[in-house]
């Protein structure tokens, strides 16, 4: 082996080291131990007092029905027959009773005309904003030159995005409820190397496209009905608060009462500093905030924030005020 491949070779494996000592520290080092769990969130939209709910035309930004535009309807179509807190009037239905009464399209200003018809319901159309592809190749010159060629590094990336404007209208009163517009981006890399024609392999436009439209039909689900999100609750560590890690583990397996009086305990260990305290609290409140019990979460948040001002409990006091507000809301729906 010549000497500037040797001198890569240990260059190489040098910065390995390098990396696996940072890791390691930045392990040794963290703050927190992260808990992943469901937590249920209302629908950003009231519209319980509609039994009913129409889909109708969503288009393209050149107002022309498009099999992109088919496909976003058919998709919110499936979900909120799939859901069932809405019974779904069916569009081909809806498209026999306009072409009755000579309605031309599905939207808002005929929502009125079929009111006539159908009585109370939610008719749901939009416009596709954004529906674009868009990929880029770039190179950059490698480290090695094999058989007397220059090896380059060829990346490919492709980005997907979609972005959809959807209106809620009574088509009673033909009042628009509510417009919101729903967003998605997905990108896909590939790589290659080998001399400067080299090129990565072509990317599934395809795959990118469905995703897109599988986020805008479960974003679209949120706006009109509850569901459950996951998020991740970090408990704060410390080597005087022992037992948090297994109080942390009886959570992931349900025994969330034996957690929590785990939890509570260690507010009430002896010899703890007003920090040390302070981070037993705020973990108590944040395990009582999981269990739904938001006011004795924001006493204990509130315990913490008074021993050591900090943004963390100040922080977490807001988002149990916030978990109880919704909580409230989901009680109504």
């Amino acid at each position: 082996m010549g000497l500037k491949a040797n001198l890569f070779v240990m260059k190489y494996f040098y910065l390995i080291n390098i990396f696996l000592l940072l890791n390691i520290l930045s392990f040794a080092q963290r703050k927190y131990d992260a808990l992943s769990i469901g937590v249920k969130r209302p629908a950003k939209l009231d519209l319980k007092e509609y039994e009913k709910i129409a889909v109708g035309d969503i288009l393209d930004a050149s107002n022309r029905l498009t099999q992109n535009s088919l496909d976003i309807s058919n998709e919110i179509e499936t979900k909120l027959v799939n859901n069932k807190d809405f019974t779904v009037l069916d569009r081909q239905h809806l498209k026999s009773i306009m072409a009755e009464h000579r309605i031309q399209n599905l939207d808002e200003t005929t929502a009125a005309e079929l009111g006539k018809f159908i009585g109370s319901a939610v008719l749901i159309f939009g416009r596709i904003q954004t529906g674009d592809y868009d990929e880029k190749l770039t190179y950059k010159q490698g480290l090695f030159v094999l058989n007397g060629v220059q090896q380059y590094n060829h990346t490919r990336k492709g980005v997907y995005t979609l972005n959809v404007n959807i209106k809620f209208v009574d088509v009673q009163t033909a009042k628009i409820l509510a417009s919101e517009t729903l967003t998605s981006s997905y990108y896909l890399v590939k790589t290659a190397s080998g001399g400067y024609r080299a090129k990565p392999e072509k990317i599934d436009t395809e795959h990118l496209y469905r995703l897109c439209l599988t986020e805008i039909a479960k974003k679209f689900m949120q706006l009109v009905s509850n569901y459950e999100e996951k998020i991740f609750i970090e408990f704060l560590k410390h080597r005087k608060l022992k037992k948090t890690k297994n109080a942390m583990d009886l959570f992931q397996i349900g025994e969330w009462s034996e957690g929590l009086s785990k939890m509570e305990r260690m507010t009430q260990q002896s010899g703890l500093n007003s920090k040390i305290r302070a981070k037993a609290f705020y973990n108590y409140g944040i395990a009582l905030m999981c269990t739904e019990n938001y006011d004795k979460s924001i006493e204990n948040l509130k315990k913490a924030f008074r021993l050591h001002d900090e943004e963390l409990y100040k922080n977490a006091i807001i988002t149990a005020k916030k978990e109880k507000l919704n909580a409230e809301v989901l009680s109504k729906q």
